[in-house]
């Protein structure tokens, strides 16, 4: 459960604190997460990796090519839309690991 919340809370963090360290504080949930989740006893290695995968390299990659090229449109809006996409997909996998946990 602690990985799970973890990963999906480092978006919102990062969203609604975004000039007082949001990014710092929503890398570091991240990470730890992700640490959490591939040292768990709860899941298969199979899904640790696509859990890993959809809640940690896919969001990191996206928002990095996000923020260090140009190539993204300008402006607030899609933005926030690209930040609700990354938070929709980790949730999503995180319900999914949820659910296929072992007891």
């Amino acid at each position: 459960m602690v990985p799970l919340l973890l990963l999906v809370l480092a978006q919102p963090v990062g969203m609604v604190l975004p000039d007082e360290g949001g990014s710092l504080i929503g890398g570091l949930l991240r990470i730890t997460g992700a640490v959490l989740l591939c040292t768990s006893v709860h899941w298969t290695t199979a899904r640790k990796t696509v859990g890993v995968l959809l809640t940690f390299a896919l969001p990191g990659v996206a928002m990095a090519v996000w923020n260090l090229t140009d190539g993204g449109p300008s402006g607030a809006g899609p933005a926030l839309v690209a930040n609700l996409a990354a938070l929709v997909l980790t949730a999503g996998t995180a319900a999914w690991l949820w659910r296929v946990r072992r007891a």
